[in-house]
């Protein structure tokens, strides 16, 4: 069974939603003999990495495949670690009344 992620509003996080969600799809799981339980994509040691590892996923990596198209040079996806570098950089420097206000127009088009 697959579950790639579970989204909650800010306001319930005191009574972990999150928690529920993913207790209620993996007893779902074992109830219809599911040998395996996909937790999704995470990034290395982000905050969901962390928090599936404490529920017992083993990480597995996971490989990019694409397709030559005509006339078109090979290359492998960049990651992108300079540019949110910058961006960390750059955001702990703004003052925090701009953080509140640009940060939940920012986040909700930010996958984690």
């Amino acid at each position: 069974m697959a579950v790639p992620w579970v989204s909650s509003l800010r306001e319930f996080f005191n009574l972990y939603p999150n928690n529920i969600l993913y207790w209620e799809s993996m007893r779902y799981a074992l109830t219809h003999e599911f040998h395996k339980f996909d937790f999704g994509r995470s990034s290395v040691g982000s905050g969901t990495y962390k928090f599936k590892i404490r529920w017992g996923a083993t990480p597995k990596p996971l490989y990019w495949e694409f397709k030559l198209l005509k006339d078109r040079e090979r290359s492998l996806p960049t990651t992108y670690k300079h540019k949110l570098n910058f961006a960390t950089s750059l955001w702990k420097r703004l003052p925090v009344g701009l953080t509140r206000w640009l940060g939940p127009k920012l986040r909700k088009n930010i996958t984690a």
